[in-house]
């Protein structure tokens, strides 16, 4: 039997396991897998433990969190040491719905049924969920926004849509292919063919691609991420104005990513209060990110920010948190 493999089984499978052989497709799942990625680290990533034992591994406890919601804690007599590990509930459930029986395992060296009150669950928050479903929907999300700027990206050079004779499909391929690999279009005219004859059987369309169109798509995706960051608890500027946030919005949004992020650091507080009074350990646990800069701040730092054409354009004229100069 072959070992788990997290980043594939929770990251990559999801978004890899309809993929066909179509080039767009796959382009398209391969940044799904980026962001998928990308945004898995940083979740993974917000949290800094203390007081564990040291035979406990952090990584692997906000993994379990992240991907299937629980880590069970508890003293093994068999090993002589503490373990967290990856586990479901099982049995009855009391009048308060929790589970009196855990099943923990941890690949092939430990696989075990234990009662409620011979462990501690981990939660990583009241609903007892991961958070592999945030991640999916705006990697996902991300991804179709990058496809369709680099579609426009290449519109872009060429905003039209050819009609050729089907005699001369294959110059106008040729030519396109040329210009999509950012090459100079030159189109093979043989001396029976000739120019005029050529120009008689290839018919243009326009695609109707504004050029004003792309600073917007870019404006959509730093709205995304600044979504996703802020459902994760994730402190960023989750504004799309042109202008800088006013202090009300900036206070509004700050609230926003402080809920979201009690949601999980309170089912982990309560579970090492538990921890402490069960085995008389110190464990703790606290957010990993360092929110001490401003919002004005987090914006400059941000790098979807500074992709946002639109946000940018009027940022030389306003002042520190309020309008236009007069």
């Amino acid at each position: 039997m072959s070992r788990p493999d997290f980043v594939n089984d929770y990251i990559y499978a999801p978004f890899l396991k309809e993929m066909v052989l179509d080039p767009g497709t796959m382009r398209r799942e391969i940044l799904t897998g980026m962001y998928a990625r990308v945004l898995s680290e940083m979740c993974m990533n917000r949290y800094h433990w203390t007081g564990l034992p040291e035979e406990i591994d952090p990584r692997f406890l906000e993994m379990s969190l992240f991907s299937q919601g629980l880590s069970v804690f508890f003293w093994d007599n068999e090993f002589n040491r503490y373990f967290a590990l990856r586990g479901a509930g099982m049995g009855t459930p009391n009048m308060y719905n929790n589970p009196t029986e855990f099943i923990v395992y941890g690949n092939t060296m430990v696989n075990k049924t234990m009662k409620g009150d011979d462990c501690v669950p981990i939660w990583n928050n009241y609903l007892r969920t991961g958070d592999t479903d945030i991640v999916g929907v705006y990697a996902r999300r991300l991804a179709e926004i990058d496809t369709t700027t680099e579609i426009d990206l290449i519109h872009m050079r060429m905003p039209v849509l050819l009609t050729a004779d089907t005699n001369e499909r294959k110059s106008v391929m040729d030519a396109y292919k040329q210009l999509a690999e950012g090459k100079p279009m030159i189109a093979e005219v043989s001396s029976a063919t000739g120019l005029g004859t050529l120009q008689d059987k290839i018919s243009s369309i326009s695609t109707g691609i504004d050029k004003d169109y792309l600073p917007h798509v870019m404006e959509a995706k730093v709205k995304t991420w600044n979504e996703a960051l802020t459902l994760l608890g994730i402190m960023n500027v989750n504004s799309s104005k042109k202008e800088r946030m006013v202090v009300e919005e900036a206070s509004g949004s700050s609230g926003q990513v402080l809920a979201m992020r009690a949601v999980n650091l309170q089912a982990r507080k309560y579970a090492c209060e538990w921890i402490n009074a069960k085995y008389g350990l110190n464990v703790d646990v606290t957010w990993n990110l360092d929110d001490s800069a401003g919002t004005t701040d987090m914006q400059m730092l941000n790098p979807m920010t500074e992709m946002n054409p639109l946000a940018n354009q009027e940022s030389a004229n306003s002042t520190d948190l309020g309008g236009p100069n007069e």
